[in-house]
C-alpha cells in the first residue's frame, strides 16, 4: 500500500500545480491528459486502485516527469527507468550543419566515386546556389567534417 501512496503524492501533486496554472484545470481534464477516466483517476489518487508498470511508464511520458520523478514513479512499480538520455549541446555551428540538408548532401556527395571537389559541380549536382555551397564547404572544412587529401 505504501507503494501506491507514493504514486498518488505524486499525481496529487501535478494536478495540483495543474490547478495553479489553470484554475479551470478539472480532474477530468487531468484524466483525460493520463488517458484515463475520471473515475480511475480518482480512485487511483484515493489509493484505490491500481496502475500498471505499462501504464507507470506511460504516465511518466504524458506528465514529461523530470528524471528524478520519472526514477522515483517507476521505483514504485519496481519497474526499471530507461536509461537516461545523455543531452549533448551544440555550437550554432554545429547546429547548422544539422539543420540545412545541403551540408549532409555535400558530405555524402564527396564520398562519391565521381566526386569533383568543384564548387560549380557540387552546385549543378544538389541544384544549389554557388554562394551557399561556397558556404557550406567553408563550415565543414572549419568544423573538421571535411578535409582534403590527395585524391
Amino acid at each position: 500500500m505504501s507503494t501506491q501512496i507514493g504514486v498518488s503524492r505524486l499525481l496529487q501533486s501535478k494536478f495540483i500545480s495543474g490547478k495553479q496554472k489553470n484554475d479551470k484545470f478539472s480532474l477530468r481534464a487531468f484524466a483525460q491528459k493520463l488517458k484515463l477516466s475520471p473515475g480511475t483517476l480518482s480512485q487511483i489518487l484515493n489509493g484505490k486502485r491500481k496502475i500498471s508498470h505499462k501504464k507507470a511508464r506511460e504516465i511518466c511520458e504524458l506528465l514529461e516527469l523530470s528524471p528524478i520523478e520519472r526514477e522515483q514513479f517507476l521505483k514504485d512499480f519496481n519497474v526499471k527507468a530507461a536509461p537516461e538520455v545523455k543531452t549533448v549541446f551544440l555550437s550554432d555551428d554545429k547546429f547548422q550543419v544539422i539543420a540545412e540538408w545541403y551540408y549532409l548532401a555535400i558530405l555524402a556527395l564527396s564520398e562519391t566515386i565521381d566526386f569533383k571537389f568543384n564548387t560549380d559541380w557540387i552546385s549543378s549536382r544538389l541544384n544549389l546556389e554557388k554562394n551557399i555551397v561556397i558556404e557550406a564547404i567553408k563550415k565543414l572544412l572549419e568544423l573538421k567534417l571535411l578535409a582534403f587529401d590527395e585524391d
